[in-house]
Parts: structure tokens; C-alpha cells; sequence
């Protein structure tokens, strides 16, 4: 052989090489990816496991009688013993809506009042 050819071949197996590298370097990853996927998959069956097993036992345990985590609040008539009734409430729901037509009905006939000032008619 001569150097060309020499050179030719080298230049082929470094890019055979290469390429071998490259696809080894594909195959990790993907196996890395793929490894990734079926810890999460674990991760999450053992989780759904976990929850099943802890509802269950809040289930055995309403059941049984206990107390759930819930609050259901129950008042009684001391509770409210302390509470003045001469006391007027300092705004009504039917006062608030009074006000606020009262409001709207003076805008309107502000929005009235500037468009009878103002000559909006254009002539030449």
C-alpha cells in the first residue's frame, strides 16, 4: 500500500471508530432514560401502596369509633352568652344597595349633563 491509501484506511476506521463511540455513548443514555422510567414507575407504586394502606387505616379507624381529623363544629347557646344584642349593625346589606344605585343613578346623569354641554355636531 501507499501512504494515500494508508491514510484513507486510517481515516476510516477513526470515523468507524467515531461512530462506534457515538452509538456506545446513545446506548447509555438511553438505558440511563430508560432506567430513570422504571424507578419512577416503582416510586409510584410504592407511594399508591403506601396511601392505600394509610386510607385504610382511616377507615378502620372512623369506623371503629375514633375521632377522624375532622372538626365539626358544634355551638351551644353559652357560646354566644357574651354577645350584646342592643347593638345596631353599623350597615345593612339593603343599605349598601341603596347607596350604590344612589351612586350610579348621579353618574348617569353626570354622563347626561356633559353630553348635553358639549356641541359634538361637526359643520363646515
Amino acid at each position: 500500500m501507499n501512504k494515500k491509501d494508508k491514510n484513507v484506511v486510517i481515516k476510516e476506521t477513526n470515523r468507524i471508530s467515531e461512530r462506534e463511540r457515538d452509538d456506545d455513548e446513545e446506548e447509555k443514555k438511553i438505558d440511563a432514560f430508560f432506567k430513570l422510567i422504571k424507578n419512577y414507575q416503582e416510586a409510584r407504586k410504592r407511594r399508591r401502596e403506601e396511601l392505600n394502606e394509610n386510607s385504610g387505616d382511616v377507615r378502620k379507624k372512623s369506623n371503629g369509633g375514633e375521632r377522624s381529623g375532622a372538626v365539626v363544629p358544634a355551638f351551644q347557646p353559652e357560646d354566644f352568652s357574651q354577645c350584646r344584642t342592643d347593638l345596631k349593625p353599623l350597615m345593612t346589606v339593603s343599605d349598601t344597595k341603596v347607596k350604590e344605585e344612589e351612586e350610579e343613578e348621579e353618574e348617569a346623569e353626570k354622563e347626561v349633563k356633559e353630553e348635553k354641554a358639549l356641541d359634538l355636531n361637526l359643520a363646515l
